[in-house]
């Protein structure tokens, strides 16, 4: 099991030393540290890749729309079938 490491609210990437140094934190002083859990990023579990800058997306209870950035629109299900591009 790994751990993520806080000082004073903030992740500690750096080594102790390092960031004592940074933080301008005197070695003598007592600090309080916290730790949580270490889990990996999450892996997406489907994508829709796109040709162009998607500038926004609408959803409704049954579809959503993708607008780009160059102006098309295009109309998808749930199940990513493309159902109108306009």
């Amino acid at each position: 099991m790994e751990f993520d490491f806080l000082i004073g609210g903030e992740f500690l990437r750096l080594t102790l030393e390092d960031h004592l140094q940074i933080k301008d934190i005197s070695s003598e002083s007592t600090l309080e540290i916290e730790y949580i859990e270490k889990f990996p990023a999450p892996e997406p579990e489907d994508s829709l890749n796109h040709d162009d800058w998607v500038s926004s997306v609408h959803c409704s209870k049954d579809w959503y729309v993708n607008k780009f950035i160059n102006f098309i629109c295009l109309v998808y299900d749930f199940f990513f079938f493309a159902i109108q591009g306009f």
